[in-house]
């Protein structure tokens, strides 16, 4: 199995597809950088890469997962309640 193969496995699990992905790797070449967001990859970082980088765009890509996350639950927690609503109106 390699890194393409395991994202498409993690992809397919409602419970991890909000998981940020980033492929650290020696392939560089334009094909392989598509082939990795095509199978779900948020970020391609070719190595040798900065620490510091990667530090920020894990924190980023947290943030950003985060965020999604919390809009999701309160929309989900609206329409709730908006179909109680309904269901309770005369």
């Amino acid at each position: 199995m390699d890194g393409y193969d395991l994202v498409r496995q993690v992809r397919q699990k409602p419970a991890f597809r909000l998981l940020p992905v980033v492929f650290l790797t020696e392939r560089t070449s334009t094909e392989e950088r598509i082939k990795g967001y095509q199978t779900g990859c948020d970020l391609y970082l070719p190595k040798p890469f900065e620490m510091m980088e990667l530090g920020a765009v894990i924190r980023s890509l947290i943030d950003r997962s985060q965020i999604i996350q919390s809009e999701w639950r309160f929309s989900s927690i609206d329409r709730a309640r908006s179909s109680s609503d309904v269901l309770a109106s005369p």
